[in-house]
């Protein structure tokens, strides 16, 4: 293999608009198979598409991996559907969750010092809130009702993650693959319930769950599909 090292920032978005000499393309699909995509459903996503298809516009007949890129830049595009939309959700999750009565009834781990302040260890707050908050403002309310700790199950993955980018031998990763199956398992119940039940997800995850499975791909792929969106 060859690796390119970057070192300066600068030339961080050369990098990134150098599609045609370094392309993260493998590095992704090797993602997809060591979470669970079957060679069929990787296949797939990254075989072009017409540039003609209905759903999102493809005028230069790219494949639905790469395409996908483009989904997430076009929903975080300023606009009133876009980027303001998820700015809006944002603004509405915190102001209704950072607040002394909602703290107490869900960080099990804050300690009360008394009825006006809690303390909380600093890392484990944020990093259960920022969760929560991509969660609902992606996935609206449904996932959480479906799952109500898959923060705290993702978070136990992430913690391992490295075991996936290095991939390490199975019998030394059922920690990791724990937390992944969990989240996993969540997302495919949520892509079963009635779509009418989860119309508050954002627009991304709707459109994606239209192209993937436009394309034949099951609702146990499709899942670790947007489980790789989840992570990001």
């Amino acid at each position: 293999m060859t690796f390119y090292v970057v070192t300066q920032a600068k030339d961080s978005a050369q990098v990134y608009k150098n599609t045609e000499t370094l392309s993260f393309e493998g590095f992704v699909q090797g993602l997809m198979r060591i979470n669970g995509n079957n060679e069929e459903a990787i296949k797939t996503m990254y075989t072009p598409l017409p540039a003609d298809k209905l759903g999102f516009p493809n005028p230069t007949g790219t494949s639905l991996g790469v395409l996908a890129q483009m989904m997430h830049i076009h929903q975080l595009h300023p606009g009133n559907n876009n980027l303001i939309h998820l700015q809006q959700k944002v603004q509405f999750w915190i102001n209704n969750n950072l607040n002394l009565d909602h703290l107490s009834r869900v960080c099990t781990y804050a300690t009360f010092k008394d009825e006006t302040s809690i303390e909380v260890p600093l890392y484990q707050w944020t990093s259960d809130f920022f969760v929560r908050l991509g969660q609902h403002v992606y996935f609206g309310e449904t996932l959480a009702k479906i799952h109500p700790n898959l923060p705290q199950a993702f978070l136990e993955f992430d913690e391992r993650i490295w075991k996936v980018l290095y991939p390490y031998p199975g019998f030394l990763s059922h920690d990791m693959a724990a937390g992944r199956a969990e989240v996993v398992s969540a997302l495919c119940k949520y892509f079963r319930t009635p779509k009418e039940e989860r119309s508050d997800a954002a627009w991304l995850i709707r459109a994606m769950e239209e192209e993937v499975t436009a394309l034949g791909i099951g609702t146990e792929d499709l899942s670790i599909i947007v489980f790789h969106l989840y992570i990001a």
